[in-house]
């Protein structure tokens, strides 16, 4: 007679994967406008990760208990406050971080010291 059907399953730990991203923004998902979410794709975009793909999480502000919580290997802060130099990759404790002003606020100027950050943190 033929195993069990189940026999050949995987554990449950396999289907808890992280994301490669976690992004923390100060507002909710509803509340951003399309044109934030637009630019946060595009952010996304320039260093090859999907939106998508993406874990987003709503918090106006975020201990580094709690970033070292998130299990997540990059974490982006969009005007959440954090105790983290803002526009700097850091690492810390596995894993890396960078934090930005909201991004209603990013002129030319914090972008281009984003996409310094971001570079550091994907290798672009």
């Amino acid at each position: 007679m033929s195993s069990s059907p189940f026999a050949h399953l995987f554990n449950e730990e396999l289907y808890t994967i992280p994301p490669s991203v976690t992004i923390i923004v100060n507002k909710t998902w509803d509340s951003m406008t399309d044109d934030h979410k637009a630019l946060l794709a595009k952010i996304l975009g320039s260093v090859k990760v999907n939106l998508a793909s993406a874990r987003i999480i709503h918090r106006d502000q975020v201990s580094s208990k709690e970033l070292q919580d998130f299990a997540a290997p990059r974490i982006l802060l969009f005007g959440t406050q954090a105790d983290v130099n803002a526009y700097e990759h850091v690492q810390a404790q596995g894993f890396s971080v960078i934090k930005a002003d909201e991004l209603g606020a990013l002129d030319d100027a914090k972008k281009k010291s984003l996409w310094v950050a971001l570079k550091g943190m994907f290798g672009a």
